[in-house]
């Protein structure tokens, strides 16, 4: 099982917070709108790097705000066209696995 780095705080590098859900445990609360929740957070802090990675039955996705951030150039993330693509892309590879 993939085991996620320790949380971490570094002065003047920021802090890694790392959380991990097993989907078959019986106490897992259902995740809802996990798309939802990325949008808010980033249109929040757009300052801060998100890494979302949701694996499930040999299924896997990844959306990482450093990438995300340069290939929109000058675009900013927390502009409403690019959240609501990012809540959608998120939603609809979340469906498929």
């Amino acid at each position: 099982m993939h085991r996620p780095p320790k949380n971490v705080t570094k002065e003047g590098k920021g802090t890694v917070i790392s959380a991990e859900f097993q989907n078959s445990h019986i106490d897992r609360k259902p995740l809802g709108d996990i798309g939802a929740t990325m949008m808010v957070l980033i249109s929040g802090h757009p300052e801060i790097d998100y890494l979302l990675t949701y694996r499930k039955d040999g299924f896997s996705y990844k959306l990482d705000t450093i990438e995300l951030k340069k290939e929109l150039n000058d675009v900013p993330i927390n502009i409403p066209d690019v959240l609501k693509l990012i809540k959608n892309e998120i939603n609809e590879a979340i469906r498929e696995a």
